[in-house]
């Protein structure tokens, strides 16, 4: 085919234009590295563990996961070890006239962690993960005292971690 004087011009001119946008890209990105905040600053707005403001930022996610998991671990291990009822009796620890106060302390928690689970089912519900008839059949399960949800509003007691709990939720 024949060119023409237009086709011949074109190409350098799409060339230098796609040249200048990348500069123009180019140098808003370093702008805004400029003007990023510092790490003092993010220590100061609570956004950067001060504990952990000294560390590669590539390692903080995997260091906050294996504190919480090592919290968790410690916990369990505690609980655990921890006497049964009956030998904290014979060591005058507890009394038996006890048994209330703990029957209402048990009923306590139990009410608690069904509103969390409940909350847990309105939130997901909210978000359109599940449906009415889904969140349905969850509140079932909640009050079924249904071990595996019983455990994830356990684990959110432990963690304050919500993802987690809205996550075992919708399993």
């Amino acid at each position: 085919g024949i060119r023409t004087k237009a086709d011949l011009t074109a190409a350098p001119i799409a060339g230098k234009q796609h040249q200048l946008e990348h500069e123009l890209k180019k140098a808003q990105v370093s702008h805004k590295l400029k003007l990023r905040p510092g790490q003092e600053e993010l220590v100061q707005h609570h956004v950067l563990p001060a504990e952990h403001a000294e560390l590669a930022p590539a390692l903080l996610a995997p260091t906050l996961s294996l504190e919480k998991n090592l919290r968790r671990d410690t916990l369990k291990r505690s609980l655990s070890q921890r006497s049964e009822r009956g030998e904290l009796m014979n060591k005058g620890i507890i009394k038996e006239n006890s048994a209330p106060a703990q029957q209402q302390a048990a009923n306590n928690l139990k009410r608690s962690r069904f509103a969390i689970a409940l909350k847990g089912a309105v939130h997901l519900e909210k978000l359109g993960c599940i449906g009415p008839e889904s969140k349905g059949h969850l509140k079932d399960l909640i009050f079924a005292e249904d071990n595996r949800i019983m455990a994830a509003v356990e684990v959110f007691e432990l963690d304050h971690d919500v993802n987690e709990m809205l996550d075992t939720l919708l399993r």
